[in-house]
């Protein structure tokens, strides 16, 4: 996976979800940062990774995705957001090959 993430040849999308994610669990605590803090994004942009948002038309029809594998929404909506959007999604979690049913490419 690394090789494809260094690779100047690929466009690395990073969902504005991830980041709500990140946000969440540090203030919570579950995650802990050293310099810096979660709403410093230049960190992902200096290292050539593009933001990417989730419209409002492909949120409207998240409720399409099955929960049957997934019950973590941020999870979830990372999931539906790829699928919609026909990306490659890259995640070393078992359970994501299950959605390729719904479209799911994956790299893990």
């Amino acid at each position: 996976m690394q090789d494809i993430l260094i690779d100047p040849e690929n466009t690395i999308l990073v969902s504005a979800i991830c980041l709500c994610e990140i946000s969440l669990k540090y203030s919570s605590g579950k995650l802990q940062l050293s310099n810096i803090l979660p709403d410093d994004c230049r960190i992902s942009q200096n290292i050539g990774f593009n933001f990417f948002y989730l419209s409002i038309q492909k949120a409207a029809t998240f409720y399409l995705l099955s929960d049957e594998y997934h019950k973590d929404t941020f999870d979830r909506m990372l999931l539906w957001q790829a699928i919609k959007n026909a990306l490659v999604f890259i995640s070393d979690d078992k359970e994501v090959k299950n959605h390729a049913a719904s479209g799911l490419k994956v790299i893990s």
